[in-house]
C-alpha cells in the first residue's frame, strides 16, 4: 500500500452494558496526499474510492498516466428493431399504400357530392409577362344526373353542360340548348381532367411514394388526414414539365379526397415558364343533390 495510504484502523465502541461493536475504517487517501503521482489507476480502487474520500477538502487530481479512450475506439451497439417491429412498419407502408390506391374507388362510390376545382398560371413567353386562371364547378347527384360549369376568372367568359340520363345540354350564356350526347362528351372532354373523379384517379396510385403524413384534421367539415408530397405526375394535365413540385392532399377518414393542392414551375414545350396551382374541394358528399333537365 503506498505510504500516503493512510493504514485501516479498528475502534470499539460500547453501545450497551456487556456489548461492544468493532468498527474497521476503509483506506482513505489523504488530502495533502492527492498529488498526480499518487493518483494512479493502481491508487484508484474501488476501496479507496470511498464516498467519504470524495471531498470538497480533498479534490481528485486526475493522473497524466490516465488517457481517454478516443471516440472512435467506443464500440456502438448496432440498431436492433423489437421483435416484430419490421414486420408492423412493412404493415404500415402497405397501408398507406392500399389507401390511395384504394381511394378512387371510395370516390367513384359516393352517392353524391360538389366540388371546386381551380387552375392558374402566371409567367412569362417572350419576355411578356402572361397569366391566366380558369375555374370548373361541377356536382354529381347520381351516375345518371350531373352538371359541369367551367370559368375563364380572367375575362368571364364560361359555359356549361348539365346531363340527365342519356339526354345532354349545354349553356354559353343565359340559355340552355339541347345537343346531342356525343356534342356534349366532345365539348367536356377537356374539361373532364378538373373533375376529382377523373383527375384523382389519374394519379392517387403513385402519391403514396412521395408522401409524408402530417397529420389529422377537419376540411370542408370531413375528418382527414393531411399528406404532404413532392409528386410531379399531374403535369400530364398541365401538359408542361414541372420542376419544384410539391402539393398537399387531404383523404377523408372514410377514404375520398377532399381537397388537393399542387403547386410547381413550369417549361412549356415553346419555352415558356411560370408557375401552376392547381386546387380542388370536394362538399355535400352523400347529401341530395337536384339536377333537373331544363324546361
Amino acid at each position: 500500500m503506498p505510504a500516503e495510504l493512510a493504514e485501516p484502523v479498528s475502534a470499539s465502541e460500547t453501545t450497551e452494558p456487556g456489548f461492544s461493536v468493532t468498527v474497521e475504517a476503509s483506506p482513505t487517501l489523504a488530502p495533502e496526499a492527492l498529488t498526480p503521482e499518487v493518483l494512479t489507476p493502481e491508487v484508484l480502487t474501488p476501496e479507496v474510492l470511498t464516498p467519504g474520500t470524495l471531498t470538497p477538502e480533498a479534490p481528485i487530481v486526475a493522473s497524466p498516466d490516465i488517457v481517454a479512450a478516443p471516440a472512435s475506439a467506443v464500440p456502438v451497439a448496432p440498431l436492433v428493431l423489437p421483435a416484430g417491429a419490421e414486420a408492423e412498419l412493412e404493415a404500415a407502408a402497405q397501408a398507406l399504400e392500399d389507401f390511395f390506391a384504394a381511394s378512387s374507388d371510395v370516390l367513384a362510390d359516393l352517392s353524391s357530392y360538389r366540388y371546386t376545382t381551380t387552375f392558374s398560371y402566371s409567367g412569362t413567353e417572350d419576355g411578356k409577362p402572361e397569366s391566366g386562371s380558369i375555374e370548373v364547378q361541377g356536382a354529381v347527384a347520381s351516375a345518371e344526373r350531373q352538371t359541369m360549369a367551367w370559368k375563364d376568372l380572367e375575362t368571364d367568359e364560361e359555359f356549361a353542360i348539365l346531363r340527365v340520363g342519356a339526354r345532354a345540354w349545354v349553356r354559353e350564356g343565359e340559355e340552355w340548348d339541347e345537343v346531342p350526347e356525343l356534342v356534349a362528351d366532345a365539348m367536356s372532354q377537356g374539361l373532364l381532367i378538373y373533375s376529382p373523379l377523373a383527375g384523382w384517379s389519374m394519379f392517387a396510385k403513385e402519391l403514396e411514394t412521395t408522401s409524408k403524413y402530417l397529420g389529422s384534421e377537419t376540411v370542408n367539415g370531413v375528418p382527414t388526414k393531411h399528406y404532404a408530397t413532392s409528386y410531379l405526375g399531374w403535369s400530364s394535365a398541365e401538359r408542361s414539365e414541372l420542376t419544384d413540385a410539391e402539393g398537399d392532399v387531404w383523404i377523408a377518414e372514410d377514404g375520398y379526397p377532399v381537397r388537393y393542392r399542387f403547386v410547381a414551375k413550369t417549361t412549356s414545350e415553346d419555352g415558356s415558364r411560370g408557375t401552376a396551382l392547381w386546387t380542388m374541394d370536394l362538399t355535400d358528399v352523400n347529401v341530395p343533390i337536384s339536377i333537373e333537365a331544363p324546361q
